[in-house]
């Protein structure tokens, strides 16, 4: 499973506690916070308090992150069950 399967699913089913939690865990995969921090040129404690456990981030700043991992937000529309 690549890393945007992996967030779309939790996206999917899951909730924010349970997408910062597969944020923390693809950070380390990317080289650490420190790492992605530098490469989303937001400040160094920005992402440790994104990635925490209460972690609240703005959509700027999420995106930012997701941009450092190579990765951006996207909306789709629901796919609907037809009815016969």
């Amino acid at each position: 499973m690549s890393a945007a399967e992996f967030l779309n699913a939790v996206l999917e089913d899951g909730d924010q506690e349970e997408l910062m939690l597969a944020l923390r865990r693809m950070s380390k995969a990317f080289g650490g916070v420190t790492k992605l921090a530098s490469k989303s040129k937001l400040n160094p404690n920005t992402p440790y308090r994104i990635l925490s456990a209460q972690g609240n981030p703005e959509l700027r700043s999420l995106k930012a992150l997701l941009s450092a991992i190579g990765m951006q937000l996207t909306v789709r529309p629901l796919q609907r069950k037809r009815v016969a």
